[in-house]
């Protein structure tokens, strides 16, 4: 590799490198270090045309592409027969998603009228089947189940491409929660990527090349309201800086994935809140709801006005719930009168009041204890949930008696009060952790202590590990870690082969932290017995040491 450097320099160097690019018994990363080091010699591009072709290692094919690309964006002449090859190479769909994304971001800045028709064709619906065909003729096995696809793929660069694709698909925001169980799947995974890529690129286009954005515009309305197949619909909105976002906010009802995706990118929009305030004033029920869900804080003080003024007046409840929702998010101290006062108008439904409550920060604690001991579910909860983001402690005997009330969401909402004050509710909690019948509260009341916990907490989490309930034992071992690191229960499930695996690991991993020396680890890796997950991290810890 450094005498490839090195040949780069010379005068007869680049002979001697052409000879490299073809010697195929030689090494890919000796191949793909020939071909970059030709990256600034505008004379080669006869050379590397053939190195795109299918049968060449993916390394080489990319690295040949990047060469290409940066030859592409010089003002020579040499620089539109390099675009020209690229374009060949985009005219025809190919396995390696990468390799086509990097083709289609070069010509962002570079291409014209040829590269928006190649870019078209990414973007029309029978690319999707076309790039089928090209898949399953290098690839008949796809057509089988998905779990044998990399085992069946013979062709090492083709089990390499299916990883690259599979690892992508699980990667792109737009592709979050697809299951790659057949064949339809991954090609509109694979489409997906290379659309997002298309998007980015045409917007690109439009705004270096006015006289093409025209051109630019029709092929993104075409894309945006083909629902025969995914969307790039965030990348292909912010591509058209023009496209008349409410417009197509207020008729796409019909469409609700292009709906939320304009109104997203309304609420990134510098005035994106007030247009979404004023929708959610003048539209229907459905659209005023996804509007207002839409608003993120901060807002300013007269738009958080104005959100007031429509909990107030507006006649439909789930408007009013979105709207209460919106307010909570700001966490804005200025609405809590208001908001407080919502809460103890016996007028208004109790999911009104309740989301009233919710919406709340800092409230005082006199008028939400009053709602706590006077009113049914869902207001007592949501007070007691008021409670807990209150500066000062509710009252201890109230919560106490809740925490056992038989309603889980009451019992956790008042072990959540507790918890925002620990150095207060201490024993409370403590007691809790101890004898509560419900795992959920002893792992909430648990979960309020931290590494400021007082030494008086020990003691609890010391019982709490040998309680027989493994979630409470990890999170009790967190915590005694936290407050006493060398404590002497903490090695206590190293030495009892009856506790998880879960937990007799997180001791080790602690001993090795604290007492990398302790005979004990050693005793856990000779234990022929020890779970061999066990085994492997104490081994590990004892070569560190060596």
């Amino acid at each position: 590799l450094r005498a490839i450097r090195l040949l780069s320099r010379l005068p007869n160097g680049t002979e001697l490198l052409k000879r490299l690019l073809y010697a195929e018994h030689e090494p890919e990363i000796i191949r793909a270090a020939a071909v970059r080091s030709l990256c600034h010699n505008i004379h080669v591009i006869t050379h590397l045309d053939p190195l795109l072709d299918r049968r060449h290692p993916p390394l080489i094919r990319r690295t040949t592409v990047h060469v290409l690309s940066a030859i592409a964006r010089l003002h020579q002449s040499t620089a539109l027969t390099a675009r020209t090859s690229l374009l060949t190479v985009l005219n025809q769909p190919d396995l390696d998603a990468a390799l086509t994304t990097t083709i289609i971001e070069t010509l962002g800045k570079h291409g014209g009228k040829q590269a928006l028709a190649a870019l078209g064709h990414i973007l029309a619906p029978t690319y999707g089947v076309t790039l089928l065909e090209t898949w399953i003729t290098s690839f008949p096995a796809l057509i089988g189940p998905s779990e044998q696809w990399i085992d069946q793929a013979d062709n090492p660069t083709v089990r390499a491409l299916l990883a690259d694709l599979m690892v992508a698909i699980a990667n792109h925001p737009n592709l979050i929660g697809v299951a790659l169980d057949r064949p339809s799947a991954l090609i509109a995974g694979h489409v997906m990527i290379l659309s997002s890529a298309t998007a980015r690129t045409l917007g690109t286009i439009g705004q270096h090349q006015p006289t093409l954005m025209p051109a630019v515009r029709a092929l993104i309305g075409v894309a945006l309201y083909d629902t025969s197949s995914l969307r790039p619909l965030s990348e292909l909105l912010n591509a058209d800086p023009s496209c008349d976002l409410v417009a197509i906010v207020r008729n796409t009802e019909h469409d609700p994935p292009l709906r939320y995706a304009a109104l997203h990118t309304l609420a990134q929009q510098p005035n994106g809140a007030e247009v979404l305030l004023h929708l959610a004033k003048h539209a229907d029920s459905s659209l005023g709801c996804t509007a207002l869900d839409r608003l993120q804080p901060p807002l300013p003080p007269t738009l958080n006005e104005q959100l007031l003024q429509l909990v107030n007046t507006a006649t439909d409840e789930a408007v009013r719930l979105a709207g209460l929702r919106a307010l909570g998010r700001n966490a804005d101290p200025t609405a809590v009168p208001a908001l407080l006062e919502i809460a103890l108008n016996n007028e208004e439904t109790p999911a009104i009041r309740a989301a009233a409550l919710d919406a709340i920060v800092e409230a005082p604690v006199a008028p939400l204890t009053e709602l706590i001991t006077s009113q049914p579910e869902p207001i007592r909860s949501a007070a007691l949930r008021a409670l807990s983001r209150s500066p000062q402690p509710g009252p201890a005997p109230i919560l106490h008696r809740l925490a056992f009330d038989p309603d889980r969401t009451c019992a956790l909402a008042a072990v959540g009060a507790l918890a925002a004050h620990p150095e207060t509710h201490a024993p409370i909690l403590a007691r809790l952790i101890r004898s509560h019948p419900d795992l959920a509260v002893r792992l909430a009341a648990a979960a309020a202590f931290d590494a400021s916990a007082a030494d008086e907490t020990i003691p609890v989490f010391v019982e709490a590990l040998l309680a027989p309930y493994p979630a409470l034992q990890t999170q009790a071992f967190r915590l005694l870690a936290a407050i006493a690191p060398y404590h002497a229960a903490l090695r206590q499930p190293l030495t009892d082969p009856q506790q998880t695996v879960v937990l007799r690991f997180q001791a080790l991993h602690h001993l090795s932290t604290y007492e990398p020396n302790d005979p004990l680890i050693r005793q856990v890796a000779n234990d022929p017995t020890a779970p061999e997950q066990l085994r492997c991290h104490a081994i590990a810890v004892l070569g560190r040491q060596a």
